[in-house]
């Protein structure tokens, strides 16, 4: 397990490269309006990104769009990549 902070940038994608390992699943806390979100590392389909809310049942796009070798890629979206924002983040392994 790692655990972390970034300051978004509200670019279309961020890498976070400072996990050191290919995260299973992804927790981020966003400091913009207090959401969970989640990803496993099989929550892909046809090249879109499947993020989980934790508060909510359905699915949403461009927010943690891939868990990579050594960390992990968020999209633009202000739950997971605020400009001048802290998020926090948990990865499993």
């Amino acid at each position: 397990m790692a655990t972390g902070s970034f300051t978004g940038n509200g670019s279309a994608s961020l890498a976070i490269t400072a996990v050191g390992f290919q995260p299973e699943y992804l927790w981020v806390q966003t400091a913009v309006g207090g959401k969970s979100l989640a990803h496993k590392s099989n929550a892909t389909g046809n090249g879109v990104d499947l993020t989980l809310l934790v508060t909510a049942t359905a699915t949403v796009t461009n927010n943690i769009k891939s868990l990579d070798a050594t960390g992990f890629t968020v999209g633009s979206d202000i739950r997971v990549n605020p400009s001048g924002g802290l998020v926090h983040w948990m990865a499993f392994k």
